[in-house]
């Protein structure tokens, strides 16, 4: 005879600030014709955190509204000015509660953003992300990562807040 055990399966949801630093390539108009051009943007976004713990595992889904600026490099010796653009990110994350204050996991996301004058897209990104509880209620967390390319990376700091 076996025992029956108890899975221990609990849900929250957060709202969450951050921001957030990454690089990529975007299509950018230079004198008629579309060219790719590295980018780096930096922006500060607000959003939820839905996340569900199944014993030490977590499985939760995320979605982030962002704004900020983009530095558009130098492309066919044609400056660009700092241009504004707005994002939408969201994307499921996959996990483990390393202990009571701690939990790692992977977050696959999408994200499209529009930016001023030169237009919209979507990218995939990968993200390792670290949790640390301050206090019952409020996470810190960073999350590290790219979008798939060679020359990307993204970084984000912020704080969570349980609901």
């Amino acid at each position: 005879m076996k025992r029956p055990t108890k899975n221990s399966v609990s849900k929250f949801i957060y709202v969450n600030g951050l921001y957030t630093s990454f690089a990529d390539e975007v299509q950018a108009q230079v004198a008629g014709q579309r060219t790719k051009a590295r980018t780096v943007f930096s922006a500060f976004a607000v959003g939820f955190d839905y996340t569900m713990y199944l014993n030490r595992y977590l499985y939760g889904w995320t979605l982030n509204v962002l704004t900020g600026n983009v530095d558009i490099a130098k492309t066919l010796n044609v400056s660009y000015p700092r241009r504004s653009f707005l994002g939408v990110q969201t994307g499921p994350e996959l996990g483990y509660r390393i202990n009571a204050d701690m939990d790692l996991s992977y977050g696959l996301g999408l994200l499209y953003r529009d930016i001023n004058s030169v237009g919209g897209s979507f990218v995939i990104s990968n993200q390792i992300n670290v949790k640390f509880r301050l206090t019952p209620r409020l996470t810190f967390f960073q999350n590290f990562g790219n979008y798939g390319k060679p020359k990307s990376y993204s970084y984000s700091v912020g704080m969570r807040w349980l609901l």
